[in-house]
């Protein structure tokens, strides 16, 4: 619900609109109700009208899948946005004063956590590569047994401390003569049900790591 008027001495004491924002919660859907007069000019254009402002605690950590995608992404994690009534659609994001893109926002999860990806960091460097020594193949009675080793390398070229989050998988057998097992792993936590690898590393200024990945596939 909008009131349209001129009224600039009004908006230039209002800060937020969100003093003026009654918020009644239904059944079914949520009303807002601006009591806060606003002057949209009748041009036949978009016109963004502000409901309420929210500065919420937001933890920043990248992430990457190498395997997928050489760039590692920064995420914004953000806590405590479940009971501001947010409705589920597109929003726009910025970051450091510059537009980053859009990202979809679903109110309907169950997280405690929502996150929102701000794009591609270019300033944390990832590089995935199968390893020669640890990838051979050997036959073992009457199985062949299969060694595969990736060493997955992280540089962070910025001037600041940075947390990222890194996703590798081991394979899955669907058939019982087939095992898969995972040799080593650089203290990586393996999820067996679904395969997935996941290393939580801190990188200081211009530090470079390395994690290695090495499994073997056991077949007739």
């Amino acid at each position: 619900k909008f009131k349209s008027a001129i009224v600039p001495k009004l908006m230039e004491k209002a800060n937020t609109a969100a003093a003026y924002t009654d918020i009644q919660e239904n059944a079914v859907s949520t009303e807002f109700s601006i009591d806060l007069p606003y002057s949209i000019p009748e041009d036949g254009k978009q016109h963004d009208v502000s409901i309420q402002d929210f500065l919420l605690p937001a933890i920043f950590e990248h992430y990457s899948v190498p395997k997928l995608d050489k760039d590692p992404f920064l995420l914004a994690r953000i806590t405590g946005w479940e009971k501001l009534n947010l409705l589920r659609g597109t929003a726009n994001l910025y970051f450091e004063g510059g537009y980053v893109g859009k990202s979809m926002i679903d109110p309907r999860i169950t997280a405690d956590t929502l996150d929102l990806s701000l794009g591609r960091d270019k300033g944390i460097q990832v590089f995935r590569e199968m390893v020669k020594e640890f990838t051979s193949s050997k036959l073992i009675g009457n199985n062949y047994k299969k060694s595969f080793g990736f060493d997955i390398r992280l540089r962070n070229t910025k001037n600041e401390t940075v947390t990222i989050l890194v996703e590798d998988q081991v394979p899955l057998s669907t058939l019982k003569e087939i095992e898969v097992e995972a040799e080593e792993l650089s203290g990586g936590s393996y999820n067996s049900e679904s395969g997935k690898v996941s290393w939580k590393l801190t990188l200081e200024p211009s530090e470079t790591r390395k994690v290695r990945l090495i499994y073997t596939v056991k077949q007739p």
